[in-house]
């Protein structure tokens, strides 16, 4: 029996499980560390495109130098069906994500954000920071249970699911027990599509391009005041 979905892209296999390269446990709390340091840069930046190039960049440079460098491990030139993948699984999130608004009662756009070109030229490197920020804590719960349990699947699952529910997590604040069932439903477990789509692909850049379209269409919607 195959360690891998059939789902799966078994050219390349996920950062760090296997060793792939080695991080030493300085390492994990290195990165782990840096996106600490991203969440306040983001936070406490004056200029969105600042502090989405801050998100996105300080996890990602011990991330590739861990990989030592090796950008194929994590992200590729898409081609036209990575894209396609990308746009299907924006358009599956949509129709998931409305539903999930009408039946928790919650706005469909899910938030007041003021729109602007300098937060729309942001989101461009923000989004890439928000993928990290799941991608580098799912490397180290898949390499730590796989670890423990040797069973590449069952760690692949327990980790996407630990890592969605703390995804959710990050969007509530905890004020009512509907906010935070709304966060763990929309985006939380939302983000099944873009695990799906990088477990299809191996490719960072299929779930950034569906985060990418679908960030934009909300924010787009709210710029026409709908």
């Amino acid at each position: 029996m195959s360690d891998f979905f059939k789902f799966e892209n078994r050219e390349f296999e996920i950062p760090f499980v296997n060793h792939n390269p080695r991080v030493p446990k300085i390492g994990w709390a290195i990165m782990f560390f840096c996106i600490l340091i991203s969440f306040l840069l983001y936070l406490f930046a004056n200029d969105p495109i600042i502090g989405g190039i801050l998100f996105f960049a300080v996890p990602f440079i011990p991330l590739m130098y861990y990989l030592k460098w090796d950008f194929s491990a994590i992200i590729r030139k898409p081609s036209r069906k990575d894209v396609l993948l990308a746009f299907c699984l924006f358009v599956m999130y949509m129709i998931y994500g409305t539903v999930m608004c009408f039946v928790l009662e919650s706005p469909v756009t899910g938030t007041d954000e003021a729109v602007t070109l300098q937060s729309m030229i942001g989101l461009i490197f923000s989004l890439m920071g928000e993928e990290l920020i799941k991608f580098i804590p799912f490397l180290f719960l898949m390499r730590l249970s796989l670890k423990l349990s040797g069973n590449r699947k069952a760690s692949l699952v327990l980790s996407a699911a630990i890592v969605m529910a703390f995804f959710g997590l990050l969007h509530t604040d905890f004020t009512t027990p509907s906010i935070i069932l709304q966060g763990l439903l929309i985006q939380g477990l939302g983000t099944i599509f873009e695990f799906y789509g990088y477990f299809k692909t191996k490719n960072l850049l299929v779930p950034y391009m569906s985060h990418i379209f679908t960030d934009v269409f909300i924010y787009s919607l709210i710029f026409l005041g709908f």
